[in-house]
Parts: structure tokens; C-alpha cells; sequence
């Protein structure tokens, strides 16, 4: 009878072990799968993204260096992610399963746990500024085209200008500009001209108006005359002893003043053709 006693104990101590040892392991795995959920999602999310910036930054121009300052961040949010993963595992390994010790290391849980909130806060916003990004310059809109320009080329309503650094007489300036594929520029309304003058910066720019064929009669370098485009922006001075813009001023140069530029004014004057000025070159942008 006292064996039975004993033998009885014993059973009894290893089914409150066995018991007590499948209550923690449900307790561990209760904690476990969410937190991997949670770092699955995360890191499904980085991939996602990760793809929408390569897609789209393979068809920028002049937005490829703000797309990949973009593509740098979700790499470092992903580093970080791949990092705490790491931490987790190593964590989940060292995990001593034990009702005793359970409370310890739920508070381990817990802040790793919210270690992966902060990432996914991060994450978020990060996708919201990429989201902004793209609603900023209108990525495949019909308004851009995802169009292209070459390097150092300006972007702007389907068209590519070039505002040189070097200077150049108006012959040479045109002819440079046809080596590049392109030609200097024509400038066709209003808006165009905001765009020239506002990036021409109050420095005179070689533009492609001339009158050298006949005095007077101003064309564009495709042969269009000024009169046809109507966008007309000479300047006009205000004081009625002095004429206007052209005035073919011939005191610097006895063959006068044959070939126009965007002057300080922003609007245009005509210069002699031999004077330097930088200028402004234009072609289709590139689909």
C-alpha cells in the first residue's frame, strides 16, 4: 500500500508537469504568432513597395535622384525590420518555457512588440510621402507622358530646354544647339515665356528670333515669322523720348541689331549677333 502511495505521487507530479508545461507553450505560441504576422506583413509591405520604386523610378528624368533618395529609405526601413526580426528569433531560441519565468518574458514581448509598431510607423509615413512624390510630378499622368530629357535638360510641358553655362555669339548658339538635337528655343505664348524668364534669372539669353534676312521682318528659327505666333514680348520703355524694343541700335555695331535675346527685363530685346550671351536650347521630350 505504500508503494501504491508513492507510485501515485509520482503520476500526479508529472501530469501537473506535463500540463503545466502545455499551458506555457500555448501561452508562448498565443504571443508568437501575432508578432510574426506582424513581421511578415511589415516586410511584405517593404517588398511591395521596394517594387513600386524601382517601377517607377526606372521612368523619371529629372525625378530619378529624388526616386532613389526615396528607394534609399525603404532599404534602411527594411535593415531595420530584418534587424528586430533577427533580435525576435534569438529572443523566441533563449526562451526559457516556464510558467515561473512567463511574466519576464512577456514584457520582452511586449516591448518587441512595439518595437515592430514604431517600424510600421515609419513605414507608413514613409509611404505616404512616396505617395505625395508621385502625386507631385504626376508619374504616367497624360499631363507629363513619363517623358524624358536628357541629363541637364529642363523638363517643362513636353519639352526639354537647355540654359547653357558657356556663352556664344547667336550664330554659334544655334548651331550648338542643333549638335544637341534640339534648336534655340522658340517661345510660342505667354506661358512659355514665364518659363523662360523665370529660369533665365535676369541674364540675357540668346533666343532663336532674328531679322537678319530683312530688316524689320523677324523670324523664328524654323522660318515661322514673330507675326504668325503672335507671342510678341518686346520691351517697351517707358519714357516716350526713348523707342521701344527693337530699336536696331547700331553704335556698338554698324550692321546694327539683327538677332534678339531675353534680356534683364525679361522681356526681349534685339542685340548684335556678334555679342556672347548664353542661350537657350529646346527639343521634344522623349517618351
Amino acid at each position: 500500500m505504500e508503494m501504491d502511495h508513492i507510485y501515485g505521487n509520482v503520476c500526479e507530479d508529472k501530469t501537473e508537469s506535463y500540463r503545466a508545461s502545455q499551458a506555457t507553450l500555448k501561452a508562448t505560441t498565443k504571443v508568437q504568432i501575432p508578432l510574426l504576422i506582424i513581421g511578415a506583413i511589415l516586410l511584405l509591405g517593404v517588398a511591395v513597395l521596394g517594387t513600386l520604386t524601382y517601377k517607377y523610378a526606372s521612368k523619371l528624368s529629372d525625378e530619378q535622384k529624388k526616386f532613389a533618395l526615396m528607394d534609399a529609405q525603404y532599404k534602411n526601413i527594411s535593415a531595420v525590420l530584418n534587424n528586430t526580426d533577427a533580435q525576435y528569433k534569438d529572443l523566441l531560441a533563449t526562451y526559457n518555457i516556464s510558467s515561473g519565468k512567463l511574466s519576464d518574458e512577456q514584457k520582452k514581448f511586449a516591448l518587441m512588440d512595439a518595437q515592430y509598431k514604431d517600424i510600421s510607423a515609419v513605414l507608413n509615413n514613409t509611404d505616404a510621402k512616396y505617395k505625395d512624390l508621385l502625386a507631385t510630378y504626376k508619374i504616367c499622368s497624360t499631363e507629363c507622358s513619363c517623358r524624358a530629357c536628357p541629363e541637364g535638360w529642363k523638363h517643362h510641358k513636353g519639352k526639354c530646354y537647355l540654359f547653357s553655362s558657356s556663352k556664344m555669339n547667336w550664330e554659334g548658339s544655334r548651331d550648338h544647339c542643333i549638335t544637341l538635337g534640339g534648336h534655340l528655343i522658340i517661345v510660342n505664348n505667354q506661358e512659355e515665356q514665364n518659363f523662360l524668364a523665370a529660369q533665365a534669372k535676369g541674364v540675357s539669353h540668346w533666343i532663336g528670333l532674328n531679322d537678319r534676312a530683312v530688316e524689320g521682318q523677324w523670324r523664328w528659327v524654323d522660318n515661322i515669322s514673330l507675326n504668325e505666333t503672335g507671342a510678341i514680348f518686346w520691351y517697351k520703355r517707358s519714357d516716350p523720348n526713348q523707342a521701344d524694343e527693337p530699336d536696331n541700335w547700331k553704335k556698338e555695331d554698324p550692321l546694327g541689331e539683327n538677332c534678339a535675346s531675353i534680356y534683364l527685363t525679361a522681356d526681349w530685346h534685339d542685340n548684335s549677333c556678334k555679342t556672347n550671351y548664353p542661350f537657350v536650347c529646346e527639343t521634344l521630350a522623349s517618351s
